[in-house]
């Protein structure tokens, strides 16, 4: 690992992406916000991560008063 190549993980994005859309209609019956995957596999890592990155509040431009 170098400082121009930093190590990436490369994680499933269809898993990703499902986790992303579970995190974004919390609304939805409590079934479908649950990990589908195995636990500690790398599509169940990249679900939770889509999960968290959804959850975050998006970031807003600031207006000088």
């Amino acid at each position: 690992m170098t400082a121009d190549k930093p190590k990436r993980a490369n994680q499933p994005a269809k898993a990703w992406k499902e986790g992303f859309n579970a995190g974004r209609r919390l609304v939805a019956p409590k079934r479908e916000t649950r990990n589908p995957y195995p636990p500690g596999s790398d599509k169940a890592l990249a679900w939770i991560s889509g999960f968290i990155e959804a959850l975050q509040k998006p970031l807003r431009a600031v207006r000088k008063p």
